[in-house]
């Protein structure tokens, strides 16, 4: 079976919306508003987005924790989907 990834690739419209989103973004203090319990995580192996940034993106958001998953790249969600939701599920119960 194929990765999720190349069995259902990104769109041309949804890659744009994406780079549109990037370009939009300048205001990372807005951030500190957020209230909701939140966990940033990140792959400790991924190529494009440096590990930094999900540790700052944690620090901006109060009491917030950034969990890098060893193994994993740049598609987070996919890659350790299943590690993801066993460290979520003691805080939904």
């Amino acid at each position: 079976a194929l990765p999720i990834f190349l069995e259902r690739p990104t769109t041309r419209w949804g890659a744009l919306q994406q780079s549109r989103a990037i370009v939009a973004w300048h205001r990372p203090q807005r951030l500190r508003t957020v209230r909701a319990p939140t966990t940033v995580f990140t792959g400790a192996d991924d190529p494009i987005i440096p590990l930094a940034n999900g540790e700052r993106i944690a620090a901006l958001i109060p009491d917030a924790r950034h969990v890098p998953l060893p193994g994993v790249g740049h598609l987070v969600p996919w890659e350790a989907g299943p590690t993801i939701l066993a460290i979520l599920q003691p805080v939904s119960k």
